[in-house]
């Protein structure tokens, strides 16, 4: 099996070749199913990201469900991150890797998730059993080790693999969103 290394590299190489076009057209569409999705679910607060390098966007959610609760992580440590309350108001500013946060002057109070909760993880690529990719720091299977909620995978579909090498601490996801809908794993 080719080493999660090489996987990234790879993968991110192809997903750099994506248009803006390409991926706002994409992520509108991925938004779509999130959006058909909810309402059978039993979700009151999402906590999204700040998609970087050719990422699905999905925070247009924070205007289409005013009555939806959203967070965005900031990373407080090297190690840690905690999500912060958001609204179509926040304004961001970028961290040390140009990721956006809500800054310190727009920030609500730190979300804690709970079984309503659906935590979207941003993935360099998945496979077909609810494991992700990610660029290798870890932060969010920190973060879900002792979480109950929901959480869901955002990719493009043709960076869902068959498998991927996983370890101990790599925590599985419930869903899997891509251009072809809501998967669960």
């Amino acid at each position: 099996m080719i080493d999660k290394k090489s996987i990234r590299k790879d993968i991110l190489e192809r997903r750099a070749a994506l248009t803006p076009e390409e991926v706002k057209k994409r992520s509108r569409v991925m938004t779509t199913h999130l959006l058909s999705w909810l309402p059978r679910s039993a979700v009151r607060s999402i906590f999204l990201y700040a998609p970087i390098r050719n990422e699905p966007d999905l925070t247009g959610l924070i205007e289409l469900c005013p009555d939806m609760i959203f967070s965005m992580p900031v990373v407080i440590s090297p190690t840690q991150m905690e999500f912060y309350a958001v609204d179509a108001s926040t304004s961001y500013t970028g961290n040390r890797w140009g990721i956006l946060e809500p800054d310190d002057k727009n920030r609500g109070q730190i979300s804690a998730a709970d079984l309503n909760t659906l935590i979207i993880k941003p993935a360099v690529a998945a496979d077909v059993n609810g494991y992700r990719l990610g660029y290798g720091a870890g932060f969010y299977d920190r973060y879900l080790v002792d979480s109950r909620a929901k959480h869901m995978i955002a990719v493009f579909a043709e960076f869902i693999l068959p498998t991927l090498p996983h370890e101990k601490h790599d925590i599985k996801a419930n869903f899997i969103l891509s251009e072809g809908g809501v998967g669960e794993c």
